[in-house]
């Protein structure tokens, strides 16, 4: 139940044994954006927002530990970051 990348998944059952057909099964529905913004959103609250880099390395660093590539996870952490900015401004 914890979002992670589909490779990441992929390896995991993989090293459980289980058969690569099911394997492709289980992970032929995920889509790596939408898991790494929800694993990215429950972070960014604890994360504090007075710097954007930091906030940024923290992120990223937190989304390519639950396996997610370099892009996906720079482009959530962008976008979490604007989120959080308008929530802020409004």
């Amino acid at each position: 139940f914890k979002p992670r990348s589909r490779r990441l998944l992929e390896q995991e059952l993989s090293l459980k044994g289980v058969d690569r057909e099911k394997i492709d099964q289980a992970v032929a529905d995920l889509d790596d954006e939408a898991e790494a913004y929800r694993a990215g959103q429950k972070r960014a609250r604890t994360i504090p927002k007075d710097d954007y880099d930091n906030f940024y390395k923290k992120l990223v660093d937190h989304l390519r530990r639950k396996g997610f590539g370099y892009s996906t996870a720079s482009k959530t952490a962008r976008g979490l970051w604007s989120e959080l900015e308008t929530m802020d401004n409004s």
